[in-house]
């Protein structure tokens, strides 16, 4: 049977079963008394009869209402009710729409992919619902080629005739208003016997698959079968030996962006010597079992460096960050991920090293020098460099807080009584560890509190005044305007105890701004 040709030919009674399966079922019910209500399963073909008084599902059939779901009570599955004479497409019909695509095995080297316009149509009270098949999409596949075939329906002129498309494409892309058509597959046992009986069909329905709709990209679970069995007939071995190899990566690319990978996979190639591209023999087993093909390949070519070193830097990095990385640097891409492996670190690494360099640079240390280039331990230098770094920042930001606001603000902030004490931040910085120890947000309030418009107070205890307990802000006047512990959370308020100390220091700080203030006034008046 040529893909062009018309007719409906080899529509098959169990298509039609599969159908049924995947489409909603019904209750038609109408009220036969007062006290009875009668319906018709569309699933068991029996005919239900409740009464007011019944209970269980029968209770439920009786009280269902129009459009509910619910369970039939004769065989348990379910169902939606459906009150007679209430739907809309005309008197004791109801009908619903579904796209399916089905395989139809003609030879084990040759594979059509049948789509499917499927309507299903019930009829009050008859027991086996009316479906019709319109076959809108072919496709067939032999080992190497994939051929795509659709026609299209209009109201005016009917059914169109078959049109071979020049590339291959998805049976159903989008609606006018630019939403994806969901469809289904079936009958895809009957791949087992065939040139694409290795395709783990149920691996492609844990992945998400990228659509773009009106040059907006997402992800959807709409598995795009279309795509997926025209590469597997078109790069048959080579799409074998990357579900082989758990390259998911490849087929990914392939079937989602159209991208072959063609400097690195040979998708022509017959045997498993030649899938890979310019691999030497004594490497292409390594190579070809690494966990990242493609990215150690990438590290092999451009490093030209041993296949098994290549795996080593490929498991923990990603080239393309590593060359971008080097660059930024000045280091040599192989020195940078020796060094970071040593450290213990893998791809995020890169971006810590960036960090600490960047920090000591804003420092005006010597990043020549082997030891701050190279730190001994990452990590406690990248801290230590960039909290440095964002206290000189506030420091320039604010030259005047640590010789002159500071000292001013201690002489009329802090207080010490009874196992507690009010201190003032020495560093701009360190109301930002504050906010980052106690995970809210006083780090925003860093500029206020410079400037004099908010003043942020530590509440500590006397004998562990480096542990953050809460943290104050008041106004100018010294008046309380909020008090946070850990979270922001209410559990996290001040005890009694320490609501009595704040209380306290707030009474002695209104003290000392009164006194303040007096000795101004004298000052201006002299």
């Amino acid at each position: 049977m040529d893909i062009l040709e018309e007719g409906y030919r080899n529509i098959r009674a169990e298509w039609e079963d599969e159908v049924l399966k995947r489409c909603d079922h019904y209750i038609f019910y109408y009220q036969y008394s007062k006290t009875k209500r009668r319906g018709f399963c569309t699933i068991c073909g029996r005919e239900l009869e409740a009464d007011k008084e019944d209970g269980g599902y029968w209770h439920e059939f009786y009280h269902a209402k129009h459009n509910s779901s619910g369970l039939c009570p004769n065989c348990g599955s379910e169902v939606v009710f459906k009150a007679t004479g209430r739907y809309r497409n005309g008197p004791g019909t109801l009908s619903q729409v579904q796209r399916m695509l089905f395989v139809d095995v003609r030879s084990p080297e040759c594979i059509w992919i049948r789509g499917f316009y499927c309507e299903v149509k019930f009829w009050n009270f008859t027991e086996t619902p009316e479906v019709s098949l319109g076959e809108m999409v072919r496709y067939e596949l032999t080992p190497g080629k994939a051929t795509m075939a659709v026609r299209t329906y209009s109201d005016f002129a009917g059914y169109t005739k078959w049109k071979q498309r020049k590339s291959i494409g998805e049976p159903w892309s989008m609606t006018s208003n630019g939403r994806t058509i969901e469809y289904d597959i079936g009958s895809t046992a009957e791949l087992e016997n065939t040139f694409l009986r290795y395709i783990p069909l149920e691996e492609f329905f844990e992945r998400e698959y990228p659509v773009d709709r009106y040059g907006a990209h997402y992800f959807t679970n709409r598995i795009p079968w279309g795509k997926i069995l025209s590469c597997a007939a078109k790069y048959p071995f080579a799409f074998e030996m990357a579900v082989k190899y758990g390259l998911e990566d490849l087929w990914m690319s392939l079937v989602c962006y159209g991208n072959k990978h063609a400097i690195h996979i040979n998708w022509k190639a017959k045997d498993a010597g030649h899938f890979l591209r310019g691999i030497p023999k004594q490497d292409y087993k390594t190579i070809l079992k690494s966990r990242n093909l493609l990215n150690t390949m990438e590290m092999y070519k451009h490093l030209e460096i041993s296949a098994k070193k290549a795996e080593e830097y490929g498991a923990g990095f990603n080239w393309y960050d590593v060359a971008e990385i080097s660059a930024q640097l000045g280091d040599d891409p192989k020195g940078i991920m020796d060094y970071l492996i040593k450290q213990g670190f893998r791809k995020g690494g890169l971006y810590v090293l960036r960090d600490y360099r960047a920090a000591a640079e804003v420092l005006g240390r010597d990043t020549d020098v082997p030891t701050i280039r190279w730190p001994k331990t990452l990590a406690t230098a990248h801290d230590e460099a960039t909290k440095a770094a964002e206290h000189l920042k506030m420091e320039m930001k604010f030259p005047s807080y640590r010789n002159k606001v500071y000292p001013r603000y201690r002489d009329l902030y802090e207080f010490v009584e009874d196992g507690y004490m009010a201190i003032v931040p020495e560093q701009l910085s360190d109301i930002k560890l504050e906010g980052t120890i106690q995970h809210h947000c006083v780090g925003g309030y860093l500029d206020r509190h410079a400037t004099g418009s908010t003043i942020i107070i530590f509440i500590r205890r006397t004998m562990l005044p480096a542990i953050p307990l809460y943290t104050v802000e008041i106004s100018p006047d010294g008046n309380l305007r909020q008090i946070q512990g850990y979270h922001n959370e209410e559990r996290n308020k001040p005890t009694p105890e320490a609501d009595a100390f704040v209380k306290r220091w707030l009474a002695e700080v209104q003290r000392r701004l009164a006194k303040d203030k007096k000795k101004k006034k004298k000052e201006e008046a002299a």
